[in-house]
């Protein structure tokens, strides 16, 4: 009995970039695979996957990868009966400089008749690592906060406030770790 099925194409890298430098966003040209051949090999595929190599990579990285395609237990199928509409892909993968810079403020508003602002702005955390094309971190000193986003007016005590650090990077430019939220 023939079978038909579709699968996401997954993409995986294989080592690291050179130091200084992270993996960025992964463009391909198709994503999905469509596979066709007998139903007890078909039913065993749970994903299909191309893997890029970016070991030492300062550049990105355009190449053509083959589809392999994977059993639930993360095995390779044996691909010889299966037929695929596609046997490889384009991937892009692009690999983003870093940089870390301090974070700077300067407040704005006046405190509360009475109370006067000590000149002391402490930041959590006081540095970013940035990543980015290279060009444009070569540039990039420091991360300013704008006053607008931490006024003091009409304050009586120590002021804290949350700022979401993501709206004030330069275009093109994003926090390195991914799990950064941008909120400190």
């Amino acid at each position: 009995e023939l079978k038909k099925i579709q699968k996401v194409i997954q993409i995986e890298t294989v080592g690291n970039p050179a130091e200084g430098y992270i993996e960025g966003d992964t463009d391909i040209n198709l994503n999905r695979v469509r596979i066709e051949g007998p139903a007890s090999i078909v039913d065993m595929c749970a994903y299909a996957k191309v893997q890029i190599d970016v070991e030492g990579a300062t550049n990105n990285i355009s190449a053509s990868a083959p589809i392999v395609l994977y059993d639930t237990l993360g095995d390779r199928i044996d691909m010889s009966r299966l037929s695929m509409n596609i046997d490889t892909i384009s991937v892009n993968q692009n690999i983003l400089f870093t940089k870390t810079v301090p974070i700077t403020c300067i407040p704005s508003g006046k405190p509360v008749d009475g109370y006067k602002a000590n000149g002391k702005v402490e930041l959590s955390p006081s540095m970013i690592t940035i990543a980015g094309p290279r060009p444009v971190l070569d540039n990039i000193t420091q991360i300013a906060i704008p006053s607008s986003a931490v006024n003091i007016n009409d304050e009586d005590s120590t002021y804290k406030t949350i700022v979401n650090i993501n709206g004030y990077l330069p275009s093109g430019v994003t926090a390195s770790d991914r799990n950064f939220g941008g909120k400190r």
